[in-house]
């Protein structure tokens, strides 16, 4: 039994840490352990925050980034990826500085890009302009 947990959390540990906002449930979401590719491939424009906690515009636009998660449920996901646990993953995308902002289409197709603090009005405009439905 004891193996089998310790292999479970090592799995755990090893996907990357994502603020999903794809399910349609009421109940908060919070940081949870799905794969970006999961998400990005399940119909819904998507924003990514590269962020790391020590990073003090990522700290600013984390709540941010919750109040979109939340006005955008079921619409278009919006996540955060903390950088230095996923560092593949960043250079899989090119990202290498924090925080750093990937929009992507319903059909997970790169649109742009924002390096630096964003607004949270900046970020809903790109994400109304991204085929929201």
């Amino acid at each position: 039994m004891k193996m089998k947990v310790v292999l479970y959390l090592a799995v755990l540990v090893s996907m990357p840490l994502i603020l999903l906002s794809s399910y349609s449930c009421s109940a908060p979401v919070d940081i949870t352990m799905i794969p970006l590719d999961d998400v990005l491939t399940n119909g819904k424009p998507t924003l990514v925050d590269f962020a790391g906690s020590d990073c003090i515009p990522c700290k600013l636009m984390k709540p941010m980034l919750e109040e979109l998660e939340k006005e955008y449920r079921g619409k278009a996901n919006v996540v955060i990826v903390e950088y230095y646990r996923n560092t593949k993953l960043a250079d899989r995308y090119a990202v290498s500085a924090i925080p750093t902002q990937l929009l992507f289409d319903s059909h997970g197709k790169e649109l742009m890009r924002h390096e630096g603090f964003w607004s949270k009005e900046e970020m809903a405009a790109e994400l109304n302009k991204s085929g929201i439905e």
